[in-house]
């Protein structure tokens, strides 16, 4: 399934992601990323990959994107979890 990306669908994907990760209550570690990397956590195109491997399915995405940061910390621990990757 081919999806057109418009602007509108991606302003209200980007919306809607922002709207179930609020709902989302055990996100620990997504929480420390938009401490330490806000930037690169709300950027667009971080925000974009999560909703396009969910065929822009916004709960999914937001659980991913959890996830994502949850497994982040568990493999490189707190002090690494949020540097750049080179």
């Amino acid at each position: 399934v081919i999806i057109d990306e418009t602007p509108e669908l991606i302003q209200s994907a980007l919306q809607h992601l922002d709207e179930e990760l609020q709902a989302i209550p055990e996100k620990e570690a997504y929480e420390l990323a938009e401490m330490f990397c806000p930037d690169y956590v709300r950027s667009t195109n971080f925000r974009l990959m999560f909703l396009r491997s969910t065929k822009f399915d916004a709960t999914q995405a937001a659980k991913k994107l959890v996830t994502y940061w949850s497994r982040k910390v568990e493999l490189f621990g707190p002090d690494r979890a949020f540097r750049k990757m080179s």
